[in-house]
């Protein structure tokens, strides 16, 4: 937004950094001083990704030739968001965890020290060391 005031009322031209006119929505109002002055508001509306420079212009012809005055407004890029360092503790956290867990696993496989599944009392339904009568055709 740009606000002047002044006498004679002005006109305001916006452009940007490339020096393309823009259009800006702008308001003219009386001020309650004697003098009474033109009281010029301009505003425009940017994308929020619009990170560039923006010209706001008040040009005012009178007597003594055209006059002009400008304001630069900046809009900056946002400052790059650090990444959360809790988020390197927990990725290697887990790393070390899932090495833990394998090799655990390879030494109790090379040390012979695995479970069998029939000395844990689970029958493998499809084996034939079941305790179920078998018959033979003769």
């Amino acid at each position: 937004m740009c606000q002047a005031e002044g006498f004679p009322e002005a006109e305001v031209i916006w452009t940007s950094s490339d020096h393309r006119v823009l259009s800006g929505k702008t308001t003219i109002t009386n001020s309650n001083r004697e003098e009474k002055l033109f009281n010029v508001t301009s505003t425009l509306r940017i994308n929020t990704t619009a990170y560039e420079i923006f010209y706001c212009t008040f040009r005012r012809s009178g007597p003594e030739g055209n006059r002009n005055n400008t304001a630069k407004l900046v809009i900056p890029e946002p400052p790059p968001v650090p990444p959360n360092e809790r988020t390197h503790f927990v990725v290697l956290g887990a790393v070390l965890v899932f090495l833990a867990v394998t090799l655990a696993v390879i030494c109790l496989k090379r040390n012979g020290k695995m479970m069998d599944v029939e000395e844990c009392g689970i029958r493998d339904r499809n084996s034939k060391k079941q305790d179920d009568i078998q018959f033979e055709e003769t």
